[in-house]
């Protein structure tokens, strides 16, 4: 007890081992032990394991992760490298073979079979690879995936390491021993690099049966040449090549005959030709595209029979033949004595050619693309201009319109003519949305030699919904002529009949014919004079006209300038002087003169006028 309070009370003692301490000497009871948790394992170690299927006890040492066997000879140079990165992609080939025995079979006793042993020096894992034979009857291929081989007992805890593989040695894999034969130069290299002698290379023996199989299929093969015919050859190498020709076949020598075009199609693969019918629309042929099926085409369709035993496959020449000596005869290889082919082949049809198709003649005009790239490589033919068989288009007869009668408007007689149900015109919906109430109006007396009608004046309005317009005549007193609508809003054509009238056919200076009766167009109002030229309509274009009438003012502009003179007002010309002063001297339209004013005097020339000044700035200076 004094020790205890010895050890609790020492003003020295740190407080955690006065703790311990005191609780060494107190029962093990609930609430009195002491947990140290210092982070040290204190449980016990696994030491059963399995190697190769059967358990095992390991120490202490044999727990520590192993490191492949190639890493403690180079343990100076990739010591700071793992194995999998200093030998990555690095593999050991090594030629190898085994005998295997056969039983009951008279013709063998061993097989001899040669196979490749890959040794990954990464992580010490090997991999088998036979060779393959044609027609062996054995699963050969892959005899041994890629892992870490043991050992045969009693050191099955052990693993092959690349020691223990050298040519000329024995490598036993669960029970089957192969024989390394050879390596490769890469192999051979590695291994002297690490110090290991290689052995020299060890011949590898002959199968028996191997060379028996060789000897009869050799006794197979002709010893005469005789001439081969693979059919199966040619199609692999030309199955789906198709070469394509565009002929001609004129008919029109015929009754009801013409011309028709077809497709020539010309099968490399077992040389046979199919022909097909360009339909044209409206051409009133209406039957299949396929004009000829395909099939081996002949030259002489006449001829096309033949009799038993006349066409063989191979030709016989008789080379001795006089009399008193016996005939020998051999095989035609270079088909000397065999002649012309009796199909068209593909060295007969080129652009030009007339093929006899059963009776009709043919004529090549063109291939496609890879005909003649087919053709230039296996023939050499440089010259692929084809034939020009197009004609010319004839034109259309053009449908004559009755002319109207009169009753109702045009479009709606138009329909009579062109259905026989008739059904009401339709409107272009669209411009009418688009250009909706604007009109276009005009000024215009008559053209006539009549003195009465000579002094009515009229207003032309012309509407852009739908090209109609309307004529309405103003009134004046004691004229004896009772003013108003002189026509009715309706479309208007022009004197020849060909088209309706439209904006760019009204302009000041114009004449235009109403049912037969000519309006001159004396002036426009500035809102319409202001669509023609943002239109770009003719002769309403400021920078044209200023061009043109610098260039026409250039030898009269003396009397220009004297003519203004005259009417000058304060260094304003009227209108109307300035226009019959322009229109007399520059030989302008009064529809040019009109926009030169415009140009000058602004929108409002009208009432300003033109200034003088500004006219002689603008064109004569």
């Amino acid at each position: 007890c004094c020790c205890l309070l010895f050890l609790l009370f020492h003003p020295h003692l740190p407080l955690s081992c006065k703790i311990m301490t005191s609780r060494k000497n107190l029962p093990f009871l609930p609430g009195n032990g002491f947990d140290q948790k210092n982070g040290s394992a204190h449980h016990k170690k696994q030491n059963l394991s399995f190697a190769n299927g059967v358990g095992v006890v390991l120490g202490d040492d044999e727990r520590a992760p192993s490191q492949p066997s190639v890493m403690a000879r180079t343990a100076g140079v990739t010591a700071q490298q793992p194995a999998w990165l200093a030998f990555d992609k690095q593999v050991l080939c090594f030629n190898a073979f085994f005998k295997e025995a056969v039983h009951e079979s008279r013709r063998e006793h061993f097989r001899v079979r040669i196979c490749k042993i890959y040794f990954f020096p990464q992580d010490d894992t090997v991999e088998i690879i036979e060779q393959k034979a044609a027609n062996s009857g054995m699963p050969q291929g892959k005899l041994l995936r890629r892992h870490r081989v043991p050992k045969p007992a009693p050191d099955d805890d052990d693993h092959y390491c690349i020691e223990d593989i050298n040519v000329g040695e024995e490598f036993h894999v669960y029970g089957r021993t192969f024989m390394v034969a050879d390596c490769d130069k890469f192999t051979r290299d590695f291994l002297t690099k690490l110090g290991i002698v290689v052995g020299d290379p060890v011949p590898i023996p002959e199968d028996p049966y191997s060379l028996h199989r060789e000897k009869v299929k050799q006794a197979e093969q002709p010893l005469r040449p005789y001439e081969r015919q693979d059919k199966y050859k040619q199609f692999l190498e030309n199955d789906r090549k198709v070469l394509r020709f565009f002929c001609l076949w004129d008919d029109t020598s015929s009754e009801n005959g013409d011309k028709r075009f077809m497709v020539m199609h010309y099968f490399l693969a077992d040389d046979t030709i199919e022909i097909r019918e360009e339909l044209e629309e409206n051409s009133g042929r209406d039957g299949p595209a396929v004009f000829l099926r395909r099939q081996r085409l002949p030259k002489d369709p006449s001829n096309h029979v033949k009799a038993p035993g006349t066409i063989t496959s191979r030709t016989l020449l008789n080379v001795f033949t006089p009399e008193g000596l016996t005939g020998r005869y051999i095989l035609d290889n270079l088909h000397v004595g065999s002649g012309e082919s009796e199909f068209y082949l593909d060295k007969d049809l080129e652009i030009g050619t007339e093929v006899s198709v059963f009776g009709r003649p043919m004529l090549v005009c063109d291939m496609d693309g890879f005909t003649k790239a087919y053709y230039h490589e296996k023939y050499g033919v440089e010259d692929f201009t084809p034939i020009d068989v197009d004609e010319d288009d004839e034109e259309a007869p053009q449908q004559v319109l009755p002319p109207h009668t009169g009753f109702g408007s045009e479009e709606d007689s138009l329909i009579s003519v062109n259905h026989l149900i008739p059904k009401p015109p339709k409107k272009d919906f669209k411009k009418w949305f688009m250009e909706g109430n604007k009109t276009l109006q005009y000024k215009a007396v008559l053209e006539t030699d009549d003195p009465i009608d000579a002094g009515r004046e009229f207003a032309i309005l012309f509407f852009l919904a739908d090209d109609s317009m309307t004529i309405i005549e103003n009134r004046i007193r004691n004229s004896g002529i009772a003013g108003g609508k002189f026509l009715e809003r309706t479309k208007v054509r022009i004197g020849d009949d060909s088209r309706l009238y439209n904006p760019q056919d009204i302009f000041v200076g114009a004449t235009i014919e109403v049912f037969r009766r000519k309006f001159y167009i004396m002036d426009a109002s500035d809102s319409t004079l202001k669509f023609m030229e943002e239109s770009g309509f003719a002769d309403c274009d400021a920078n044209s006209i200023q061009a043109i009438s610098q260039a026409q003012c250039s030898t009269a502009s003396g009397d220009i300038t004297a003519a203004l003179e005259a009417v000058v007002n304060d260094g304003v010309v009227p209108l109307q002087d300035f226009e019959s002063v322009v229109i007399e001297n520059a030989g302008l339209t009064p529809q040019q003169a009109r926009t030169l004013a415009r140009s000058i005097g602004g929108e409002n020339v009208r009432e300003d006028g033109v200034q003088l000044s500004e006219f002689v700035a603008a064109v004569l200076s």
